[in-house]
């Protein structure tokens, strides 16, 4: 497996495709009110070959100390998160040996955080874990398992689309589409809704896919990345 380290200190004006995922990051970072992001996305080319992308807002200290360490060996995120569905609280797990904890330990001593949450997500043979570190778990407790989950999707999805090329905004369905098709005309959810004939959570979670798809977390984005990509294009108004 090839594996490309993408951190916050080696973005560049001129490394744009990193540059854009770096302004997610750090989008995300103040959306979530964390300390810290690291996204490890395991890719397949077209050829079949594997790729681990790892895309982080850590401290280059604390990247060399968990190398050092060999912490990647014995992370239990990354053990017990990949290809799973829920989320991981790490500092909860009470059947962690003493190697596994001194991980979150170190990273407390190291005033890197005190609190992890780890969230995984898949499109495909693709998957990722993203761990979101906080300050404390009170400060975690403030957001939901669907933001959460939201925001690793839509990590996921720009990673791909920056390092295999695909965009996942042609995955999106027909009954997406429409709902967009909508959207972009400025109707409500609910508008939306009674012209589909459809209940307005249907419409909800048709957007929350759609935005998943597309790399974004909010209303105003999908629309915006929907003419971007070409998709509103496609429909006939």
């Amino acid at each position: 497996m090839n594996t490309h380290l993408f951190n916050y200190h080696d973005f560049t004006a001129e490394d744009h495709a990193n540059e854009t995922l770096l302004g997610q990051l750090n989008s995300f970072k103040k959306s979530l009110n964390c300390r810290f992001i690291t996204v490890w996305a395991e890719l397949e080319d077209d050829d079949g070959s594997e790729n681990l992308i790892i895309v982080s807002t850590y401290p280059k200290r604390w990247i060399k100390y968990y190398s050092v360490n060999g912490f990647a060996m014995v992370d239990p995120i990354l053990k017990k998160c990949f290809g799973s569905n829920g989320l991981y609280f790490p500092n909860k797990d009470t059947e962690l040996n003493d190697c596994e904890r001194r991980i979150f330990d170190e990273a407390k001593a190291q005033l890197i955080g005190g609190f992890f949450v780890a969230v995984p997500a898949s499109y495909g043979k693709n998957r990722s874990v993203t761990t979101i570190v906080f300050e404390d778990e009170a400060q975690a407790g403030q957001l939901s398992a669907a933001n959460f989950r939201e925001h690793a999707h839509a990590l996921l999805s720009n990673i791909i689309e920056e390092a295999l090329g695909i965009h996942l905004s042609t995955y999106l369905t027909e009954r997406e589409k429409e709902c967009l098709k909508w959207a972009v005309s400025g109707k409500t959810d609910e508008e939306i809704a009674t012209i589909l004939g459809i209940s307005r959570w249907t419409v909800v979670a048709h957007f929350q896919s759609a935005k998943a798809k597309l790399g974004v977390t909010n209303r105003a984005a999908m629309v915006s990345r929907a003419i971007q990509r070409g998709v509103v294009s496609l429909i006939k108004f």
